[in-house]
């Protein structure tokens, strides 16, 4: 990742490969200076190219400067072409200041990671959920010292699956929601585009990298049948077993089993789930 793929829309930023055996370039805004939100120096930058909602960021997040009043927070945003924007904020564990105030419209008390969302036309955010990452330690740390979080975002089958090392289960939203100005949106759609991100509060260094899935996958069993010896006079299984399949295909997938053997006289049935 380069700095030459990112509009730098506010702040200052470069790009800084980071000590040690990194597999990334970051991206980093590096104005250390504080309370920058009110005179919109703060740190925005913006992709040049479009991507699937389907997205890995890697994040050192500062410490807060000395006499900062704006909370530390990040904001990775989903310009979805044409459609509903879509943002997910990641906030110290401590009130949000102006930053979040503005966006939603209303004095904002934001302590945890949240889903935001505006219709086209809109210039205020709808909060639409929290992301229940609470008190886990390392969130608590953001803002005070120097923080790692790897951020896994996926949008499958109108679902948005949220994943942070900062530990709990995955976090998944599903369904309609509420514009500001109480317009009900139906669902959750967001396709590819753009992507915005900004820090407010501290100084950050990302890197970000698509998510790309396997073409097809076998999915093999533990153990195996023993076929074609007696235990006690009894044939245990048959010499050629066959096998039920209880699946469900989208359209455009299969799946398929076949006998795996290893001798002597033992099968197990292994099933590759590919696209027709």
């Amino acid at each position: 990742m380069s700095l030459s793929e990112w509009a730098q829309v506010r702040g200052k930023w470069r790009e800084a490969p980071l000590g040690g055996n990194f597999k990334h370039r970051y991206l980093l805004y590096y104005d250390a200076r504080a309370n920058l939100y009110a005179s919109g120096q703060y740190g925005t930058v913006l992709s040049n190219a479009s991507y699937a909602p389907n997205l890995i960021f890697y994040v050192w997040r500062g410490a807060s400067p000395q006499g900062e009043t704006d909370p530390a927070m990040l904001q990775i945003v989903f310009r979805n072409g044409t459609g509903a924007q879509y943002a997910l904020v990641f906030p110290a564990y401590r009130e949000d200041g102006d930053f979040a105030g503005d966006a939603l419209g209303r004095a904002s008390q934001q302590t945890q990671p949240a889903l935001w969302g505006r219709v086209p036309g809109e210039t205020i955010w709808s909060q639409i959920a929290t992301i229940d990452a609470g008190s886990t330690p390392r969130m608590g740390k953001v803002g005070e010292e120097p923080v790692f979080q790897v951020i896994r975002v996926e949008f499958l089958d109108g679902a948005l699956i949220v994943r942070m090392d900062t530990g709990g289960d995955e976090w998944v939203y599903t369904g309609g929601w509420t514009d500001y100005a109480g317009r009900e949106v139906s669902a959750l759609d967001i396709g590819d585009g753009q992507i915005e991100v900004s820090a407010v509060g501290h100084t950050i260094a990302f890197a970000m990298e698509s998510i790309t899935y396997p073409t097809s996958a076998v999915l093999r069993p533990k153990g195996y049948f023993r076929t074609g010896a007696t235990l006690g006079g009894v044939v245990p299984m048959a010499q050629t077993p066959s096998y039920y399949l209880n699946a469900t295909t989208p359209a455009g997938t299969g799946i398929s089993a076949a006998a795996e053997a290893r001798p002597p006289r033992c099968l197990r049935a292994d099933r590759r789930f590919a696209p027709c």
